[in-house]
C-alpha cells in the first residue's frame, strides 16, 4: 500500500473514532439532562382564578393530590406535563378533578389553603399536611383514601363509606376524633398520636386497625 493511501486510511479511521466518541458523549450528556429533568417537579404556583369568596367545601373527583394547610397564599401547584387538571367553583364549593382519572402512584397536584375546608372525596386520594392546629370535617365517599400525614388536629369528625379508608399517619397528633364507618370502610392508625377516639357508628363489614396507645383511648 502506498504511503499516501495508508495515511488517508489512518485519517479516515481517526475521524470515525472521534465522531463516535463525540456522539457517545453527546448522548450521555443528553440522557443525564433528561434524567435530571424527569426528577424535578415541573410546577409553578398559581392562585385560583375564582370569585373572591371563601371556600368552605373542597370536593375532589377522580384525582390524587396533597393538601397543605396553614399557608399564607391560597392556590395550587400542578405538574404541567400532566394534562387534564381542572377546577370550578359554585357557591362556597371548589371542585377539582383530573380528566385522566386517579393514578395511585403519583400526586396530580398540590393545593394550598390557609384554613381547613370541609372535604368530600369521590374516587380520590388526599394526603393532608398542616403547619398549625386545625379542626376538620371529612366525608370520604366512594373508593377513596384520606391520609393525615403531619400536623396537629384539635377536633376531627369523619364519615367513611364504601371501601374507603381514613389513615392516621405517624406525625399526626389528634386531640379528639369521631368516626362513622359504613359499608366496608376502614380506619387505619399507622403511628399517629390520638388522645381520644369515638366510633359514632360502625357497620359489620368495616375494619378498624389501631395501635396499642390509640386503642387505650377508644371510647
Amino acid at each position: 500500500m502506498k504511503t499516501s493511501n495508508l495515511l488517508l486510511t489512518v485519517a479516515v479511521v481517526v475521524t470515525l473514532v472521534v465522531q463516535a466518541l463525540l456522539v457517545f458523549g453527546y448522548k450521555s450528556a443528553y440522557l443525564e439532562q433528561l434524567t435530571a429533568k424527569r426528577g424535578k417537579a415541573h410546577t409553578v404556583f398559581e392562585a385560583f382564578r375564582i370569585e373572591n369568596k371563601p371556600i368552605k367545601v373542597l370536593r375532589a373527583k377522580g384525582i390524587r393530590f396533597v393538601l397543605h394547610l396553614g399557608e399564607e397564599k391560597q392556590g395550587f401547584r400542578h405538574d404541567y406535563r400532566r394534562v387534564g387538571f381542572g377546577y370550578s367553583k359554585r357557591g362556597d364549593t371548589l371542585e377539582i378533578s383530573a380528566v385522566t382519572g386517579r393514578q395511585d402512584d403519583v400526586d396530580f397536584c398540590e393545593l394550598y389553603f390557609s384554613e381547613m375546608p370541609t372535604i368530600e372525596l369521590y374516587d380520590s386520594n388526599v394526603s393532608i399536611v398542616t403547619v398549625k392546629p386545625m379542626q376538620a370535617s371529612l366525608l370520604v365517599k366512594k373508593n377513596s383514601v384520606c391520609a393525615l400525614q403531619k400536623g396537629t388536629w384539635e377536633k376531627l369528625d369523619a364519615r367513611v363509606e364504601d371501601i374507603s379508608k381514613l389513615r392516621l399517619a405517624e406525625g399526626s397528633e389528634i386531640n379528639q376524633l369521631t368516626v362513622s364507618l359504613a359499608d366496608k370502610a376502614g380506619l387505619e392508625d399507622v403511628g399517629a398520636t390520638v388522645k381520644k377516639i369515638r366510633l359514632a357508628s360502625q357497620s359489620d363489614s368495616s375494619e378498624v386497625t389501631l395501635s396499642g396507645k390509640s386503642l387505650k383511648n377508644l371510647q
